[in-house]
């Protein structure tokens, strides 16, 4: 049995999927739908992202034959725990511009920045880059 028959599923979308890029970009371009591929969901996990649905709408937006309402989440690397004030006003101000502006300080001495929807994630990802703030790796 050769060792890429015992991976398990995620380990298998690893490796396939070019050191971690998957097919993210083509994802993120596709405007049909608010969501990503399947395994790129798994991918981007590894990038400090998760894709959420509004769960309280879901019953109500099946009725109308929509598509889930997909939301993302960052979370931010803050190494120690710590984030600067000038890095804080930074993150508050991306997350005003390109999500709910929700921030929330988590139990894992890191933040997280809800509600931003697909279209928003490259120049948030951008803007974090700029500042000094990234979230590989959370």
């Amino acid at each position: 049995m050769s060792d890429k028959n015992m991976l398990s599923a995620i380990e298998k979308i690893k490796v396939a999927s070019d050191g971690l890029r998957g097919s993210i970009q083509q994802s993120l371009h596709d405007e049909i739908t608010g969501a990503i591929r399947e395994d790129d969901t798994a991918v981007i996990k590894f990038h400090g992202m998760y894709q959420q649905d509004d769960r309280d709408r879901r019953e109500e937006r099946a009725e109308k034959k929509l598509d889930r309402l997909y939301t993302f989440m960052i979370r931010l690397r803050l190494p120690g725990g710590f984030i600067s004030a000038k890095k804080w006003i930074a993150a508050n101000e991306i997350a005003g511009e390109n999500s709910t502006g929700v921030i929330k300080i988590t139990t894992r001495q890191t933040i997280q920045l809800h509600g931003l929807i697909k279209s928003k994630i490259r120049p948030t990802i951008q803007s974090f880059s700029q500042a000094g703030l990234d979230s590989i790796a959370t």
